[in-house]
């Protein structure tokens, strides 16, 4: 909400009252259910965005908030855009390390919020930031015992912007559509606004 007073204006947000994601990842708090939970959250928050011509091209630990009640807020749009009809944009924004590689050149759509939510879910699963990447080093192979998330994030860090995982694909996925069962029948919220099903 925000509110013009004389001179000022003032901006009243929703207070998260949990951890940001980046604490939850220093303190090794994120068990698999915890990165599906979040993981899932993030790509159906940006699908709802882009179902709206919003991209919002500053994904990163430090924007996931998480509510008293565990419950994940994607926040900090401003660096977000309205795309028009072309779908592109151009500005160079975002942040260092989580921004997609084609920021850098003069048009590019949606998959740069795919590419900071894979660089998210890399760094739930491997603790780093994989700033080489962006710059055509192939994924790490490194072992990990979640080998569905590691193969999302594969496809969600690829280079090329139209091979990369969107939300569409990812929530067709049958592992994507047993997760979100299995995490309900456990007790994971979901917000309201989300259109998980």
């Amino acid at each position: 909400k925000t509110v013009r007073e004389h001179d000022q204006i003032k901006i009243f947000m929703e207070y998260a009252g949990g951890n940001t994601l980046v604490q939850k990842i220093e303190e090794k708090q994120l068990y698999e259910d915890d990165i599906w939970y979040v993981l899932i959250c993030l790509m159906d928050g940006v699908r709802f965005l882009h179902s709206n011509s919003i991209i919002h091209r500053d994904i990163k630990p430090e924007n996931i908030l998480f509510t008293k009640n565990n419950v994940l807020k994607l926040c900090d749009f401003g660096f977000m855009k309205f795309l028009d009809d072309s779908n592109e944009t151009s500005s160079k924004v975002g942040t260092q390390g989580y921004a997609a590689p084609e920021v850098r050149k003069p048009n590019y759509s949606f998959s740069v919020d795919y590419w900071s939510i894979g660089i998210c879910l890399f760094e739930m699963l491997f603790g780093y930031v994989p700033y080489t990447l962006a710059f055509g080093q192939p994924f790490p192979d490194k072992f990990t015992p979640h080998q569905h998330l590691q193969d999302i994030c594969k496809q969600l860090l690829y280079l090329n912007p139209l091979a990369r995982l969107d939300s569409n694909q990812f929530f067709n996925m049958k592992i994507v559509i047993d997760k979100i069962e299995y995490l309900r029948s456990i007790g994971k919220v979901f917000d309201d606004n989300l259109w998980l099903k």
